[in-house]
């Protein structure tokens, strides 16, 4: 995998987070602008959010058509969250074995 364009860092407080979780809701739109959120399992690499699939689904078309989309991840328990918007590098789905990685620039936000 290669790291995105400008360099996705976040503190190491929000990496740990982020490699403890394993849920986040993938929030995509449709082709009529409606938005769609996907609860998904994932992994954090230290640059990407990794999401596997498959291409039957409405996210998988949802982000072919239109790359924009926003995820959460959240920790009910603790109200800790991270956020991240936009048409990512920082977001690789998995179709089987075959990337598909988008283009522009966004850093997660983390908030308590």
């Amino acid at each position: 995998m290669s790291a995105p364009e400008a360099g996705v860092r976040v503190s190491d407080e929000t990496r740990t987070f982020l490699e403890s979780q394993r849920n986040l809701v993938l929030g995509t739109l449709r082709r009529d602008g409606a938005r769609q959120a996907s609860p998904v399992w994932y992994l954090w690499t230290g640059d990407a959010f990794v999401i596997s699939t498959i291409s039957a689904t409405a996210k998988w078309w949802n982000l072919k058509r239109d790359p924009r989309c926003s995820v959460c991840v959240d920790d009910p328990e603790t109200g800790r969250m991270v956020v991240a918007y936009g048409a990512p590098p920082w977001m690789k789905m998995m179709c089987g074995n075959v990337p598909a990685i988008w283009s522009r620039s966004t850093t997660p936000v983390s908030r308590n």
